[in-house]
């Protein structure tokens, strides 16, 4: 375990923020980030990276991305992928392109084996874990065919990745799968 949240506040949060299988969850840890970059968010207003709140009202991935206003989005991976709780199941979202796909599964079976979905093999590029409050930037994106032959990752403030992901998707999220796009970098 690499960071354990605060404890839980204000203590309201838990039941209008929560549905009740996260609220269990969250009474026993109030969320966590592990070394294979699993981002559990936890019912505090500091540190903003770690809200709940922050990220599902203020935040707010549901104008940023195609989701209900009442999606929870509960966690994410080392790259800024979220896990969205809906209707008691768990949708990953894809950040770059805001695909979300429905995992088959409710949120214990998920907590109990995250898989696939954490995308460690970033992480092994990186060569040592996250600190907390950080996220990978990937680059060329992992969207891209050039991804295929190689990416560099380097760790951010995880604020800053969640910002530049949700203006790529609204940069590229609407265009066919397999369209060349041109990428200009400025300052």
């Amino acid at each position: 375990m690499l960071f354990e949240g605060p404890a839980i506040f204000p203590e309201e949060y838990l039941e209008e923020l929560c549905p009740p299988p996260l609220a269990a969850v969250l009474r026993k840890r109030n969320g966590w980030l592990t070394a294979d970059g699993l981002h559990v968010r936890g019912v505090c207003l500091e540190p903003r990276w770690h809200s709940l709140d922050f990220a599902w009202r203020k935040e707010a991935f549901h104008r940023r991305y195609t989701l209900r206003r009442m999606d929870v989005p509960f966690a994410q991976n080392c790259v800024g992928d979220q896990f969205i709780l809906r209707d008691q199941r768990v949708h990953r979202l894809w950040a770059e392109t805001g695909h979300l796909d429905d995992l088959g599964c409710d949120l214990p079976s998920f907590l109990g084996n995250p898989g696939a979905h954490l995308e460690t093999r970033y992480l092994k590029l990186l060569g040592k874990p996250l600190e907390p409050g950080q996220l990978l930037s990937v680059y060329p994106f992992r969207c891209s065919a050039q991804a295929e032959a190689g990416v560099s990752v380097r760790a951010i403030p995880a604020l800053e990745v969640i910002a530049f992901n949700a203006d790529l998707y609204k940069q590229i999220g609407d265009l066919p799968r397999g369209t060349r796009i041109q990428v200009k970098i400025t300052e």
